[in-house]
């Protein structure tokens, strides 16, 4: 028993050690399958649902794991970065159907998830650690319910609709850096590869306009050559059969 509890101690420690990093070619073959399973699985709100609640079973138990280290909770452990922050804009759209918002978080997402996976930050802590899991698990479910979103929800998004929502998320993240000191977006200092000694405002504000014109865009030319939206009616046309189905 003593042995069980030191080697679940030790995999939830709070002490920095060496750190390490996830071997890139997992992230890639999780990141393929991701993508795979988002673009061909049957579509449901219940499906959603499920990857959904996964997300945020993910956020809390690594907001309970900062708890554990008060000051380390407020330097990097609230949910002021792009991906923790989206999750609970998806949360807010899918249940009050707001569907333009739900469209913009998914794309928010599903670029997030990705990008985390290809920049594959340092962790702090040599594995075995609570770390390695949810970053994997949390950012694997976001990329999913990303795709199923875009693949059942898909509407048009307008140029300005976009602009508005970046600025507004990168305006928090600034703020919240501005007022505790933080590193959240890593708008204070950059992750590997990317220049140090950047101005923060300068980064929230490029940030800002890179998600409005690559979500706005890439969104448009989904649209306009059908790809997203044969998707998202063949989605919604099986899911209407397996409702009749269901009802008969």
């Amino acid at each position: 028993m003593r042995k069980v509890i030191s080697m679940f101690s030790y995999f939830i420690r709070t002490t920095t050690d060496a750190g390490g990093t996830i071997p890139s070619y997992i992230l890639a073959v999780l990141a393929v399958w991701g993508v795979l399973y988002g673009c061909l699985t049957a579509v449901t709100d219940r499906k959603i649902t499920w990857h959904l609640f996964l997300v945020l079973a993910f956020q809390v138990v690594l907001l309970m794991w900062y708890c554990l280290d008060i000051p380390l909770l407020l330097e990097e452990g609230l949910p002021f970065y792009h991906c923790r922050i989206v999750s609970l804009l998806i949360l807010y759209a899918f249940y009050k159907k707001k569907e333009k918002l739900m469209t913009y978080t998914a794309w928010l997402g599903l670029f997030g998830a990705l990008m985390a996976y290809a920049v594959n930050p340092k962790v702090l802590y040599v594995w075995p650690h609570l770390t390695y899991i949810t970053f994997v698990g949390y950012h694997l479910n976001l990329m999913i319910i990303g795709l199923l979103l875009l693949r059942r929800h898909c509407q048009n998004l307008s140029l300005s609709y976009c602009f508005n929502q970046s600025v507004k998320i990168n305006a928090v993240i600034y703020l919240v850096n501005l007022f505790l000191d933080t590193n959240y977006g890593y708008f204070k200092e950059l992750p590997a590869p990317f220049p140090k000694n950047v101005p923060a405002w300068l980064v929230a504000s490029v940030m800002a306009v890179l998600m409005g014109i690559n979500i706005y865009s890439i969104n448009r030319y989904c649209l306009r050559e059908n790809g997203i939206k044969r998707i998202y009616l063949k989605s919604k046309a099986k899911a209407d059969r397996v409702s009749e189905a269901k009802n008969r």
